[in-house]
């Protein structure tokens, strides 16, 4: 317990911290280069291990490499806030992490879907909000969202929730393959 308990509080310190520097213009960018194929297999890799049984983590790439230039630690980061939320609300089904490269927009977009519970259609405009939970009784701080959000505003793109996705939830991220 004493061991949950510390490790809840040092991911609310963490995020409280990540948020204050991304306000503050303090967070560093570091871009390359990078084809980040990889680095979503190992994130998809690493969350499967909390997932639920039965429950399904799959990537979706239509290329065996995808180059982009970005800030691949901070990318790393949405990715997990985003699979993280997936696993808290998906019981049963899958979690997909899908990426689509759009050269003739200069755009990488990134769709997270799952099979959870959703998100009601009244949180849809608040959810990336800080504080704001779908369930104030799952584990969490409600920043992750706003994390995510804001990084990727850093990083010149966008993430949103799919209205229209009614299995589960559906995020759909956006970032520019060059910075």
């Amino acid at each position: 317990i004493i061991t949950d308990n510390s490790d809840m509080l040092l991911r609310l310190i963490n995020d409280i911290l990540d948020i204050s520097r991304l306000e503050s213009g303090k967070s560093q960018f570091v871009y390359e280069t990078v084809d980040i194929v990889p680095y979503c297999k190992g994130v998809i890799n690493t969350i499967a291990q909390t997932a639920e049984k039965g429950v399904e983590l799959r990537l979706k790439c239509e290329e065996s490499k995808v180059v982009v230039k970005t800030d691949i630690t901070r990318l790393q980061q949405v990715l997990i806030n985003l699979l993280n939320n997936a696993v808290k609300y998906t019981h049963e089904g899958y979690i997909e992490l899908w990426i689509e490269k759009n050269v003739k927009n200069n755009e990488l977009r990134i769709i997270v879907s799952d099979t959870g519970v959703g998100i009601p259609k009244n949180k849809q405009n608040i959810i990336f909000e800080r504080f704001e939970k779908v369930n104030e009784y799952v584990q969490g701080t409600g920043l992750g969202l706003s994390i995510c959000q804001m990084t990727l505003n850093k990083m010149g793109g966008k993430i949103r929730v799919d209205n229209d996705y009614i299995q589960g939830a559906r995020f759909i991220c956006t970032i520019p393959l060059t910075k």
